[in-house]
């Protein structure tokens, strides 16, 4: 299956030069810390998931083939997945039990890492300065 990203408006230049601080997941919400990484500039981002059923975090230095795939595309931001392996690979480990729910999986791409989230709710973007 070859995947397809498509980003969510606006937030490739919310997310430029903003390595991933921390994340955080409780009772199904899971935060994600972005914290900008210009000298005197102390602009924070998180990104709140209500309905976080599985994430994953990988160092984005260890995409190649998935950077590759996409032809470049995959740069600093928030997409959604459309053919998406890892939520195929979720139905198939729960015997489908989700699948009314309407799942959608979620690329946050930041210049460190890259988190993949399955979330029955579109994240918050929340700029701090």
């Amino acid at each position: 299956m070859s995947m397809r990203i498509k980003e969510l408006e606006g937030t490739k230049l919310k997310m430029k030069n903003m390595p991933l601080e921390g994340l955080s997941f409780l009772q199904g919400v899971l935060e994600i810390s972005l914290l900008s990484n210009i000298p005197d500039v102390s602009t924070k981002n998180k990104i709140i998931f209500d309905c976080a059923m599985s994430f994953r975090v990988t160092d984005e230095g260890d995409l190649l083939k998935t950077q590759n795939d996409l032809s470049g595309d995959m740069i600093c931001g928030v997409y959604t997945v459309e053919k998406s392996d890892y939520l195929v690979w979720y139905h198939e480990q729960s015997y489908g039990i989700h699948q009314t729910d309407s799942l959608c999986h979620y690329l946050v791409v930041t210049s460190t890492e890259v988190i993949d989230v399955l979330s029955a709710s579109e994240p918050e973007i929340i700029t701090i300065n």
